[in-house]
């Protein structure tokens, strides 16, 4: 039987021989892949979840119910005690919904404006672009009520609570101790008009210091007392309702964290990528070399 040729049809390999190559290229791509991946679940296992934020709900809540009234609070603390007349020092908490804090606003003012209050401090932000209004106010105590139905009327009230403390004892206490200082200091200017020498004079002139600091303590804290209890506090939060749609989920706020989602995902995967990427390289650098030699 005659030998067969190097170059004899019959010599020539098959179609799965000739396919060979390509199937240990592939098998090779896969494993490189398949190592990379566990490299990098190894050595990134933080950084595939790179700037993924917490995730926010955004259902409108019930409105609560409204607290104790001013008036009640008010009843329950007026009177007099050993004859002085009490002293209560008001204070409210508002939280108000309208269609547009800006015009509320003006509204608050000129109630304000019309009953002879005034404004303390005015604070305005907004949080996921829904505007918020804060103003601290004083009212004079026997418009407080007056007061607090005005600016309920400027919306949707969603919380109120209304407080009294009462500060009479206090205030004759301290308006004693006043009185007693005071006579202290008369004493002592007339023992000072009488001193005969100059240590005399230096030592009045001491207690005279020391019962003037104390008195125009005792005057600033019944000043205080007094603006306090003269003038009621409130503290109104004003802010538009939130959009809603069906079963009370924000739809353009779910939309935006959708979006973001995505974003960080595709973050997530050119991060993957970048760590795989060079061993897969690497990999079929090294396979074609060994398969190069091979053949």
């Amino acid at each position: 039987m005659e030998p067969l040729q190097p170059n004899d049809p019959k010599r020539q390999p098959g179609f799965w021989q000739r396919q060979r190559p390509v199937k240990n290229w592939t098998a090779a791509l896969v494993i490189l892949l398949l190592l990379g991946a566990g490299i990098a679940a190894v050595l990134l296992p933080g950084q595939l979840n790179y700037n993924i934020s917490t995730p926010r709900t955004y259902v409108q809540h019930e409105g609560t119910a409204l607290m104790d009234t001013a008036s009640t609070v008010m009843r329950g603390m007026t009177g007099t005690a050993n004859g002085q007349e009490q002293r209560i020092m008001y204070s409210a908490q508002m939280q108000l919904e309208t269609s547009n804090v800006d015009t509320a606003e003006q509204l608050l003012q000129s109630s304000l404006a019309d009953m002879g209050g005034y404004v303390i401090e005015s604070r305005r932000w907004s949080s996921n672009e829904q505007p918020y209004l804060r103003l601290q106010v004083r009212v004079p105590v026997a418009r407080f009520e007056e007061a607090l139905t005005a600016f309920a009327a400027l919306g949707e009230v969603k919380e109120q609570s209304v407080q009294g403390q009462d500060v009479t004892q206090e205030y004759m206490d301290v308006s004693a101790r006043l009185r007693n200082k005071q006579q202290q200091e008369q004493r002592y200017l007339e023992l000072l008009g009488e001193a005969q020498s100059v240590e005399d004079v230096l030592s009045v002139e001491r207690e005279l210091e020391r019962i003037r600091v104390e008195i125009e303590s005792m005057q600033g804290r019944i000043q205080f007392l007094e603006s306090r209890t003269d003038y009621a506090a409130i503290t109104v939060t004003v802010t538009e309702p939130v959009e809603v749609q069906w079963a009370g989920v924000s739809w353009d706020l779910l939309l935006q964290d959708m979006v973001q989602a995505m974003v960080n995902n595709l973050q997530n995967m050119l991060l993957f990528v970048s760590a795989v990427l060079p061993w897969a390289v690497l990999g079929v650098i090294v396979l074609w070399l060994i398969l190069r030699r091979r053949h």
